[in-house]
């Protein structure tokens, strides 16, 4: 699992490094603002594989609790952070929010591989 989401973060971090390199001209605000949202897309993720991971070996009620809860709560979590970011930091947000929404789909995706994966292996 961490070796996916390892491979996926550095994936973006260079997608989102080259293509702010050539097109901002100045790129530090931008790299710092997809840093931020690359971190908060992250680390939502991992708190909610976590949770699911936990969930595994429990009834099957118990873990559809948890990862709606999970997912209810990292809702929550996001929406928060963004309420701060926007109000409280001097960073580019159509940085932050494109990088946010690209690496938290492409961190969904890993995420839900990573699952399916070991549900078949469990099943076996």
């Amino acid at each position: 699992m961490a070796k996916r989401f390892l491979v996926a973060t550095l994936i973006l971090v260079v997608v989102f490094g080259a293509v702010i390199g050539f097109v901002a001209e100045k790129p530090v605000p931008h790299l710092l603002s997809a840093g931020l949202a690359l971190t908060l897309s992250l680390s939502s993720i991992a708190g909610g594989y976590v949770a699911n991971r936990w969930a595994f070996g429990r009834s099957p009620k118990v873990f559809m609790a948890t990862l709606v809860g999970g997912m209810l709560a990292r809702i929550a979590f996001i929406a928060i952070l963004l309420v701060w970011v926007v109000t409280h930091l001097d960073i580019p947000l159509l940085t932050f929010f494109i990088c946010l929404a690209v690496s938290y789909l492409v961190y969904q995706l890993v995420e839900v591989w990573t699952v399916n994966q070991e549900l078949k292996q469990l099943r076996a």
